[in-house]
């Protein structure tokens, strides 16, 4: 939402320009057949394989604490009391910014040929605190059976994303209304994308007897793949001054990287009131896959499914980076 009204002015910017300033330069534009052209703008995404490592821990969270305490207050009654709260929330990913530059060739007046190069990038950092206290009284409802409280710290919690795409494009006139010329694109090259993920959680808990346990963990994976995209949309041109146009581009765009692969690492600890602890850190290299299984506890069943390449991917379902998506864009082009 914070975006809007950047997006706006990008493109009220160019329709006030065209009110006030005529293309009264068209002339000096003959025989001039290379251009250049910067652009930025706004993207759609699908990431659904990644995101899922959000939808996993949020559920993972919920399932253990908020679903947990709500079964056993449902299944007796006042015997199992508890108050909780969540501070923030886990961020998907999505909506990263393109960026991107072309060097157009015009064959003739109605056709050009480009190439050129688009980056993209988007990065979400979350801070999500679960924090609850449970009291479990005795039947005769006097004695004090257990009493404890939790704490599930996940910060930070970090997903990102990044491509670069070289790509080959055609452009074909379609017309011109007065200082604008309508134009329709195609492109295609090669994706190299990259995604990352990363985790520090921290479970205190305490009773009223002052014996308190902390639960550490330190999760890192990354990921480099290679694949294809195609872009197509159509282009407006608003001829301004000496050269110079606007660019205004709405399009749709497929992009997808398969076969990611990286390192990853751990560290998980242990620690008690009583001095008993433990720290232990692994680390490993390998293939991103979809981990799939089920969680079955008296309180409920959770089926699961999240990118990892942890050891053991071998024979899960396929990891794809889905980058496609609508996207708008807004430039400026220079004739050489």
């Amino acid at each position: 939402m914070r975006r809007l009204p950047l997006i706006r002015c990008l493109f009220s910017l160019p329709l006030s320009l065209f009110l006030v300033v005529p293309a009264l330069w068209a002339s000096q534009e003959s025989g001039r057949k290379f251009r250049i052209e910067l652009y930025g703008g706004y993207s759609q995404l699908n990431l659904d394989d990644l995101n899922r490592r959000v939808e996993y821990d949020q559920r993972y969270e919920s399932y253990y604490t908020e679903e947990r305490y709500a079964y056993y207050h449902a299944a007796f009654g006042n015997f199992v009391t508890y108050s909780g709260r969540m501070d923030g929330e886990f961020n998907r990913i999505n909506d990263p910014l393109p960026l991107g530059i072309r060097l157009r060739y015009d064959i003739n007046p109605n056709l050009g040929v480009s190439i050129g190069f688009k980056y993209l990038s988007s990065e979400q950092d979350s801070r999500v605190t679960h924090s609850y206290d449970i009291q479990i009284t005795n039947p005769d409802g006097v004695q004090f059976y257990d009493e404890f409280s939790m704490t599930v710290e996940n910060n930070p919690y970090s997903l990102s994303v990044e491509a670069y795409v070289p790509m080959v494009g055609i452009h074909y006139k379609l017309g011109e209304i007065k200082a604008i010329d309508l134009e329709a694109y195609l492109a295609a090259g090669p994706v190299f994308a990259r995604c990352d993920f990363s985790q520090q959680r921290l479970s205190t808990t305490s009773d009223a007897y002052e014996y308190a346990i902390e639960q550490s963990l330190s999760y890192k994976m990354e990921g480099k793949g290679t694949g294809l995209a195609l872009d197509a949309g159509v282009q407006m041109n608003i001829r301004m001054f000496n050269r110079f146009h606007l660019l205004l581009e709405g399009g749709y765009a497929l992009q997808y990287a398969w076969n990611l692969s990286g390192p990853g690492s751990a560290e998980n600890g242990y620690h008690d009131s009583n001095s008993i602890g433990f720290t232990e850190n692994s680390a490993w290299e390998g293939p991103w896959a979809m981990a799939q299984g089920s969680l079955n506890q008296e309180w409920g069943d959770f089926a699961y499914s999240y990118p990892t390449n942890q050891y053991g991917t071998e024979g899960l379902s396929d990891f794809r980076l889905d980058l496609s998506g609508f996207q708008i864009r807004v430039g400026i082009s220079f004739r050489l």
